[in-house]
C-alpha cells in the first residue's frame, strides 16, 4: 500500500494502524514523492491511500497523473473538507473511495478490502 500524506503525524499514525492489519506501507509526503515511488520497478503497490490537500502535488493531481498513464491502482482519497458533491466526478476520474478525515476504522477497513477486491 502507498500512504501519501503531508503531515508526518497523521502519516505515522495511519501508517501504524495498517501495518498492525498486516499491510506493508511504503509512505510519501506528496503526490510527486508517490509518483516517483510507483515509478521505481521493485516497487509493488496493490492501493493507494491518499489525501487530497497536499503541497507539490495533491491527491486529485495524482489520481489524473495516473489515470492519464493508464496506472489502474485502486485510489482511496481522504480529506477533512466536505465533498459532497465533488464525489461523482471524482468517481468519474477514477477514485475508488472517498473517506473523510480522520478515517473511521469500520469504514477504512471496508474501503480498503473493496479497493483490493478490484486488483
Amino acid at each position: 500500500m502507498l500512504l501519501v500524506e503531508d503531515d508526518a503525524e497523521v502519516r505515522n499514525s495511519l501508517a501504524t494502524l495498517l501495518e498492525g492489519w498486516n499491510y506493508r506501507v511504503v509512505h510519501a509526503a506528496n503526490g510527486q514523492e508517490a509518483l516517483v515511488s510507483l515509478a521505481r520497478p521493485w516497487q509493488q503497490v496493490d492501493v493507494i491511500l491518499s489525501d487530497v490537500v497536499m503541497p507539490r502535488l495533491g491527491g486529485i493531481g495524482l489520481v489524473k497523473a495516473l489515470r492519464t498513464d493508464g496506472v489502474t491502482i485502486p485510489v482511496i482519497l481522504m480529506s477533512g473538507y466536505a465533498a459532497h458533491e465533488a464525489r461523482a466526478v471524482l468517481k468519474e476520474a477514477g477514485v475508488t473511495a472517498w473517506l473523510d478525515k480522520p478515517p473511521d476504522r469500520t469504514a477504512l477497513a471496508t474501503a480498503l478490502v473493496a479497493a483490493l477486491a478490484q486488483r
